[in-house]
């Protein structure tokens, strides 16, 4: 139960983040979520799931597209990362997920 300051002790804190920033070179070229155009994501699983994750596809500035992952402990994806994508990979991976 809370104290009257709101914290409950003996518990970690939730860490919460203003959006996911992560930024990557790959090949001399730099994936940077926060500079590029989020075209579509996907979702499984609820907020706070250890199994669940997301999948972002983002397009560059330069037209190159990337695939951002995160997720929990227990996800296919429990380290967060970026995985660069071609354009027929992104088109096939819009149409099985749009």
């Amino acid at each position: 139960m809370p104290s009257r300051d709101g914290h409950s002790y003996g518990q970690s804190p939730m860490k919460y983040r203003k959006g996911h920033i992560m930024k990557k070179i790959i090949c001399k070229v730099e994936y940077d979520t926060e500079a590029s155009e989020l075209v579509a994501k996907r979702t499984s699983g609820e907020f706070g799931d250890p199994a669940g994750y997301e999948e972002s596809l983002y397009k560059t500035e330069g037209g190159k597209f990337f695939l951002y992952t995160n997720g929990g402990a227990e996800s296919k994806y429990a380290v967060e990362g970026i995985k660069r994508m071609s354009a027929a990979t992104a088109e096939a991976w819009l149409a099985e997920n749009n």
